[in-house]
């Protein structure tokens, strides 16, 4: 599967076809069925076979000489081999390998038949939730290093829009409302969507991280009709949905920032840019989408240890915030997403 994402192409193999459908299916949107002359930034390869995963570390040993820094972690020159536990569930062997401008990444997982049968089959009582957690392992995590180390462009766990005019960036953890506000606020003629989970950030503008739309099953539709389709595709908890239409990727100055939260009356406090700052980062670094990146971001800087390009994080958010009005917006819960909505509307 070749991907166009964020101005990187990235080319994704595997050999394992359940995963193959469903990984075809939710990044339907962004595959690039054109051949193109351009060299891959990123290629990701998932090889899943009956091996042991034990023999195929050893045969990647054998190519060169490594350092052990672990356990289960090997370094040679921009290149490093390891075994991790994700999920408490699967045992995966990466061989990161990075050459000039180029992020190679292979990814082994034994195959066990009878296992898998009951783990991922038809029969399987969350046959899909496997696909979405490690997706992030085997597909994001690279993306997001190479993004930053590569880009200078970094992950944020928040939502973004446009609203008369204004780039407005909703930060704060699930269930707190961002994905239903941005939805009513594209029901206002001249908005547009821009993310809904995860958005990326550089020095000048915020982009979109390519992800569908989450939301409960049961949620009034009249938000998302003729904006959104369903996929039908999954079946768990949440129906997800893909734009009709295509998000802004050359990104979006930002003018306002939203910290929304439940409170027994209406209130706005306008924060400082460092209090923002702050807020964002430790927010951000919540969810497992990102808390689990932290420690896969170590294993991919041992490729290059002269530099840590994430202490450019803070000043980078800084710079892309330093005009905008960064607002604690308090909401009672018990009013309703209509009423929120129409005063976080006059606040905009």
């Amino acid at each position: 599967i070749n991907l166009y994402i964020n101005v990187l192409i990235v080319l994704f193999l595997t050999n394992f076809a359940k995963y193959y459908y469903d990984f075809s299916a939710y990044f339907n949107i962004i595959i690039n069925t054109r051949q193109s002359s351009q060299m891959y930034d990123i290629d990701v390869t998932f090889d899943s076979s009956t091996g042991s995963l034990e023999a195929k570390k050893q045969q990647f040993l054998e190519e060169e000489t490594f350092s052990k820094v672990g356990a289960n972690t090997y370094v040679s020159n921009h290149r490093v081999i390891a075994v991790k536990k994700i999920e408490r569930r699967w045992k995966l062997l990466y061989n990161i390998a990075l050459k000039e401008n180029h992020l190679s990444v292979y990814i082994y997982l034994t195959k066990k038949p009878l296992k898998d049968f009951f783990r991922y089959g038809p029969l399987a009582k969350e046959q899909h939730e496997w696909f979405f957690n490690a997706t992030y392992y085997l597909f994001y995590y690279p993306l997001f290093w190479y993004l930053a180390y590569q880009k200078n462009m970094f992950a944020l766990h928040a939502s973004a829009f446009q609203y008369k005019n204004k780039g407005v960036v909703v930060c704060g953890l699930e269930g707190i409302g961002k994905t239903s506000l941005g939805l009513k606020f594209l029901q206002e003629e001249g908005s547009a969507f821009l993310s809904d989970n995860l958005i990326f950030y550089d020095e000048y503008h915020v982009y979109p991280c390519y992800e569908l739309i989450r939301m409960h099953a049961g949620e009034d539709e009249s938000m998302w009709r003729g904006k959104f389709e369903r996929l039908n595709t999954f079946n768990i908890l949440k129906d997800f949905f893909r734009p009709t239409f295509s998000s802004n990727n050359k990104g979006m100055k930002v003018g306002v920032v939203i910290f929304p939260e439940f409170a027994s009356k209406f209130c706005v406090k306008e924060l400082t840019l460092e209090d923002a700052l702050h807020r964002a980062i430790t927010l951000s670094s919540l969810p497992s989408e990102l808390s689990n990146f932290i420690e896969f971001k170590s294993l991919f800087n041992l490729l290059h240890q002269a530099k840590d390009v994430y202490l450019n994080q803070y000043t980078s958010l800084a710079k892309v915030w330093e005009k905008a009005k960064c607002l604690r917006v308090a909401m009672p819960k018990a009013d309703g997403l209509e009423a929120n909505y129409q005063r976080l509307k006059d606040v905009i």
